[in-house]
């Protein structure tokens, strides 16, 4: 059973983003302001994505990489989803998940991450992220 104040913020999250909704467009709405509430969820979504790969980084310095894989890959989903931008975010989305597969041993998944990773950083324009992805491809 959850505790009611659990419960009171479950509802409440979901009540700001309407009444986010109805202060931009009180007459009920246009394209645009559907456009700008769905903008706002995506937002706290990729902040939510953003958290969970720290969640997995922790757990990797604990050792636990199974654990860690869940969290990066969760993050990674989510980023795949909501994101509309190449930007550092995402970027190192796709390289937590490479670098866990690489030490849980799944060689081929990792190197298709560090190829999307390479591309992620090449546009972001973020050197030591494009060096590493290319260390790892050329190293395996």
């Amino acid at each position: 059973m959850q505790h009611k104040s659990q419960l009171t913020e479950k509802i409440r999250q979901p009540m700001a983003l309407l009444l986010r909704y109805v202060k931009f467009r009180p007459d009920g709405g246009s394209n645009k302001a559907k456009i700008a509430l769905m903008s706002d969820h995506d937002n706290d979504i990729l902040r939510r994505a953003h958290a969970i790969r720290h969640e997995g980084i922790a757990l990797e310095n604990d050792g636990l990489l199974n654990e860690a894989r869940t969290r990066y890959e969760e993050a990674l989903s989510l980023y795949r989803v909501h994101s509309t931008a190449d930007d550092l975010h995402y970027a190192n989305a796709v390289r937590y998940v490479a670098a866990i597969y690489g030490r849980l041993g799944l060689t081929r998944e990792a190197k298709e991450l560090w190829h999307e990773a390479l591309s992620r950083y090449e546009e972001c324009g973020i050197k030591e992220g494009v060096e590493e992805a290319s260390r790892h491809l050329r190293d395996g």
